[in-house]
């Protein structure tokens, strides 16, 4: 990411037909270029590692529920679907700019595309974290029937709300980042021409991860 920053700032902009445009990688100097191929790896492999974290979670909710309630989160079906799904995403990224890299696609494909995959990934996984929360009632319900109700009830209620601010916080991050992608795709690239768009959608992704990886922090290391 820093390394991506980076070369953008240091390569600026350039006026291409009257229109002040980011300069393209054609123009950038060899030395960026020279970065770039390691660049667009390491920021794949990252998504892979955000993506299996995130699908991981599924699994840690169960590990909850039978350490603090004694009950069930998911089948061994899904967990198991959970653990090839986290072993695929960390193929599938290197793989998708290994693909959108070659010469017949255009330029900003091996960029967009496997951003645009993630977004989708994430959007999946707030879909998940919609029907967690559901789980996470019924979870309630079995703490009532322990011996301590009101300590098992405070634990799965702290994970709950954790739960429903990661949820929120994905799908404000997958939505901004999905639009600015398929934005990307068209031939016009209305959103991403326009700065206040960009910007908002842009700010929304960030401040979206941040309180992403924030209540993530807070789920594994509780208060």
């Amino acid at each position: 990411e820093f390394t991506s920053i980076r070369i953008k700032y240091d390569e600026g902009f350039v006026s291409i037909l009257g229109h002040i445009v980011p300069k393209p990688e054609s123009m950038w100097s060899d030395a960026d270029k020279h970065l770039v191929v390691p660049t667009s790896y390491s920021l794949c492999i990252g998504f892979s590692l955000q993506t299996g974290t995130l699908l991981l979670l599924q699994c840690f909710w169960n590990y909850l529920a039978n350490t603090v309630v004694k009950a069930n989160f998911m089948t061994s079906k899904e967990f198991k679907f959970y653990i090839v799904w986290t072993a695929t995403s960390m193929v599938l990224f290197p793989l998708l700019q290994f693909n959108f890299s070659r010469k017949v696609y255009e330029p900003t494909y091996k960029e967009i595309m496997p951003e645009l995959v993630y977004s989708c990934g994430l959007f999946v996984v707030a879909i998940l974290g919609v029907r967690s929360n559901f789980k996470f009632n019924r979870l309630l319900a079995n703490a009532q029937r322990l011996n301590d109700p009101r300590s098992a009830g405070a634990k799965i209620q702290y994970f709950q709300e954790l739960n429903l601010i990661l949820t929120a916080s994905l799908f404000i991050y997958a939505t901004s980042l999905i639009i600015l992608c398929a934005d990307g795709l068209t031939g016009k690239k209305s959103l991403n021409a326009h700065k206040f768009s960009s910007d908002f959608l842009i700010c929304n992704t960030n401040v979206a991860s941040i309180v992403v990886w924030t209540v993530m922090i807070l789920i594994f290391h509780p208060k």
